[in-house]
């Protein structure tokens, strides 16, 4: 019984997760229960994709996670005159550092310039953030969430040494990561990582225009992926192709892309509609002549829930809404609830009829939300989305939304 007691206590206060507020009040009931808080407040303390923090809390949080550092990473540190008087000297009560489960948009360098009266040089910072992630890497033995970017990109981690990290990554179910890594380090990933849940591939902004492509997701096998978010078209079709039939969620987002798009998005509908029957929630961009492809896909994707099509390509002038309509009345999924459409669309006023006719009639009610072109808002058309609200054929009105 002793033992049973902690055990649901345990349980109880991981359902507070992300009560804050619930899960700071338990740290002062007891011992007991501080020690099964801790580490649930400490399992996100290097992503800041969960919770954002203060200016003040990193500073903190360095603070003590710098109390972990060996003495040998402290020597090399103060041998290339990095001041570490900011560090905790009183020995912490936890190994915090152990309980991190995720590293996501941390940037060690950019919080702890904030702990120094003199700017630190190039040098320096690459010797901080090379001992913080020796140092955490080290600690985490279980991490499930990992954001690689080039503050994890150093030479050092190579293939070799991403291979030492085995142990540490296995049990990834979330990775997130930019078009400006090394395809070795997929290649590696794709031996570690069996457990990955969500893949989030994001293409960097910057003022200037990069021709960097994120090559090696062809070697990159998913069998449980489940959410797949991509800003970036190179391999995608072939990243979905190597999943095992699990994918739910699939966002496509590159409207910053060039217009050159069209076959590309055309080929990752088709290997969607070819290995994802489980498909719930898809985002993709209009182009030309999808017709076809996007018609099979709401022919064969039978348990799909939500939809959104967003223009772009072609310019919007050109986004013709009655081709949409058409296409998505031959959706087969019963579960289909939402459908958006932003961009300027077009409709003409019989297809629109039909279509939502076509719903009434299927005793269908859907949560249809659009983005208009202006020159087709008129007294009719109001009337008429105004006449299928009422009849509960649309949830809400898309026009209170313009």
């Amino acid at each position: 019984m002793s033992k049973l007691i902690p055990d649901i206590f345990a349980l109880i206060i991981k359902e507070l997760d992300n009560d804050y507020n619930t899960l700071f009040r338990c740290l002062l009931v007891n011992k007991l229960w501080c020690k099964l808080t801790i580490p649930i407040l400490w399992k996100d303390c290097l992503s800041h994709n969960s919770k954002p923090i203060s200016h003040e809390k990193n500073i903190s949080l360095i603070k003590i996670l710098f109390s972990f550092l060996s003495e040998e990473s402290k020597n090399l540190l103060i041998m290339n005159e990095i001041n570490l008087s900011f560090i905790q000297t009183q020995t912490p009560l936890f190994n915090y550092i152990s309980y991190c489960k995720s590293i996501i948009t941390f940037d060690v360098t950019e919080v702890i310039k904030n702990c120094f009266e003199s700017p630190l040089s190039q040098n320096q910072k690459n010797i901080i953030d090379e001992e913080f992630y020796d140092m955490v890497f080290d600690k985490c033995s279980y991490l499930n969430r990992l954001g690689i970017f080039h503050k994890l990109c150093y030479k050092k981690y190579d293939m070799v040494n991403f291979m030492k990290l085995k142990d540490n990554l296995s049990n990834l179910v979330e990775l997130t990561c930019t078009q400006y890594i090394d395809e070795r380090i997929f290649y590696n990933l794709a031996e570690i990582c069996v457990n990955i849940k969500k893949l989030e591939l994001r293409e960097t902004l910057t003022l200037g225009y990069s021709t960097k492509t994120m090559d090696g997701l062809h070697l990159v096998k998913l069998p449980k992926l489940l959410k797949l978010r991509v800003c970036h078209l190179t391999e995608v079709k072939e990243l979905i192709q190597n999943t095992s039939g699990y994918l739910k969620t699939i966002d496509i987002h590159n409207q910053f892309a060039k217009k050159n798009i069209t076959e590309d998005i055309i080929q990752i509908v088709i290997a969607i509609y070819q290995n994802c029957p489980k498909l719930e929630h898809l985002c993709i961009p209009f182009v030309d002549t999808i017709d076809d492809a996007l018609g099979d896909l709401l022919v064969h994707c039978n348990q799909l829930e939500y939809i959104q099509i967003y223009g772009g390509f072609p310019s919007d002038e050109s986004l013709n809404g009655d081709v949409i309509l058409k296409i998505l009345s031959k959706s087969t999924s019963k579960k289909l609830e939402r459908i958006e459409m932003k961009g300027s669309w077009k409709f003409s006023v019989d297809p629109l009829k039909e279509f939502l006719n076509d719903l009434k009639e299927r005793n269908y009610s859907l949560y249809f939300k659009f983005g208009l072109n202006y020159d087709c808002l008129n007294e009719e058309f109001s009337s008429i989305i105004q006449n299928f609200v009422d009849d509960n054929v649309l949830r809400i009105n898309p026009l209170d939304y313009l």
